[in-house]
């Protein structure tokens, strides 16, 4: 279990799962905003705040601020401090993993999520800029915002988390836009899809405790890695990417192939396959994740399958050892593996 630190000042320290991970902390006032704070969309007031921050030897940096409203129904799953500590474990992995922050373009790198008792349910997350904030002197400022509405119908703890990661991903993960999904902007539910395998793989070692995830336990969250996760790595390692399909934008294919690359690829080279992205598209990213690949001398690839199996490879030009090629296409191979399979490019 890990250990935690309560501060006089409502303070929680966090200890990173990651070897070398962020110091980070979340605060909370001791009581009720004396100016609560107004929203930016529909002018709603919110009294109940947390923050978010990183460690610093010249000041905490906040990161992410949760504002609630104390007309919130006690049931709900989602209040301000469990919400910011669950974003706090997910910032955790977006920067150190990822090595991705919050864009210093919104709100001095800060996320503003807000709990609203209020609206139809459901949640969004959207660039706007917030009329006068102390940040900016009291003039407008752009800001990065997460909206959660009617709060309190989501009282089971594995469908708010959900529902608040995958408005993260849309804050925070590389945008790409496709087709024939439920909404045009896939980093959402890519984001959903990591995050919530990622809080399965902590659980499971106890890197993380449910208290760190709005109290979901490992038994709750594996059936959603089974329906939403595992499929997309089966289809991609059986078959290969659906290429068609992501060169028309599909959303299905573009999610089964980037989950596939989070499950398969190192961290950083998962990392510059979304970045290097040129065009915001699925087949944009078939080209940044081929570019990512061959980037790099030496790639071990993760143990996805069991040793004999055989499943595809983003490969390029690289020469592969711990495994034998039996089919070719597109820059990938399908291969039979016979050890730790490796992939190698010239210096």
């Amino acid at each position: 279990m890990l250990a935690l630190a309560w501060a006089q000042s409502g303070s929680t320290d966090l200890v990173s799962p990651f070897p070398g991970g962020l110091s980070l902390s979340v605060t909370a006032p001791p009581s009720s905003l004396a100016a609560p704070k107004v929203s930016p969309k529909n002018q709603w007031s919110f009294d109940l705040l947390s923050v978010v921050s990183i460690a610093n030897p010249n000041g905490a940096q906040g990161r992410l601020r949760v504002f609630g409203q104390s007309s919130t129904p006690k049931e709900a799953a989602l209040k301000p401090e469990s919400t910011a500590r669950a974003l706090a474990r997910v910032f955790d992995l977006n920067f150190t993993q990822f090595k991705l922050d919050h864009t210093p373009e919104f709100g001095n790198q800060q996320v503003d999520v807000y709990l609203c008792s209020q609206g139809q349910p459901g949640a969004e997350q959207l660039f706007g800029e917030d009329p006068g904030t102390p940040e900016t002197g009291g003039a407008p400022g752009k800001v990065n915002t997460i909206y959660v509405y009617q709060v309190g119908t989501l009282t089971e703890p594995v469908e708010a988390l959900r529902e608040i990661v995958h408005e993260y991903g849309h804050a925070t993960l590389p945008p790409v836009k496709t087709t024939g999904g439920h909404e045009e902007w896939a980093n959402g539910d890519l984001g959903e899809r990591i995050y919530m395998t990622w809080v399965r793989d902590c659980l499971a070692k106890k890197t993380l405790e449910p208290a760190d995830v709005l109290g979901v336990d490992l038994q709750a969250i594996v059936p959603y890695v089974k329906t939403k996760v595992a499929p997309s790595v089966s289809r991609v390692g059986t078959k290969g990417p659906d290429f068609a399909a992501c060169a028309k934008g599909d959303m299905a294919a573009y999610l089964d192939v980037a989950i596939y690359a989070f499950r398969l690829l190192p961290p950083e080279v998962f990392r510059r396959a979304l970045v290097l992205n040129p065009d915001q598209t699925p087949k944009g990213f078939l080209t940044s994740l081929m570019e990512a690949v061959q980037e790099r001398e030496r790639i071990e690839l993760n143990a996805v399958f069991p040793v004999g199996s055989e499943f595809w490879v983003p490969v390029g030009k690289a020469r592969l050892s711990g495994a034998k090629v039996i089919a070719t296409r597109g820059g990938w191979a399908k291969v039979h593996s016979s050890g730790k399979v490796v992939l190698a490019n010239s210096a």
